[in-house]
């Protein structure tokens, strides 16, 4: 699921990028910027930007305590890498939020094997 595709993403623009999985991201830079959508799987992946001026976001999925994704590195900056947020879930409708907890934030893609 491209994550530019989820509707109503106020706070988050699409960024253009060669190395982004379709061309495409979502970036935000407005602190505890939201983002939710709705899955049916049992597990979700996110892939995301790592580099120097990139920060931390997290992501929870229903009443799940939200997992920390760092996405800082000091010198270079890498493209799609892959944290997983939650695995084994029931088979079924999820929610997802994801919270920029930084200055900037990019989040490519996720992952949602089918049931």
């Amino acid at each position: 699921m491209e994550a530019e595709s989820i509707p109503s993403h106020s706070d988050w623009s699409v960024s253009c990028s060669g190395f982004s999985h379709g061309g495409e991201s979502l970036t935000s830079s407005v602190p505890n910027a939201t983002l939710g959508f709705e899955f049916t799987g049992t597990s979700l992946d996110v892939y995301y930007e790592m580099g120097p001026t990139l920060g931390t976001f997290s992501v929870t999925v229903d009443e799940n305590p939200p997992v920390i994704v760092d996405a800082n590195q000091p010198t270079t900056f890498t493209f799609q890498n892959r944290t997983t947020i939650a695995s084994e879930l029931p088979s079924g409708m999820h929610s997802a939020t994801i919270v920029c907890t930084s200055l900037i934030c990019d989040v490519d893609y996720f992952n949602v094997p089918c049931d």
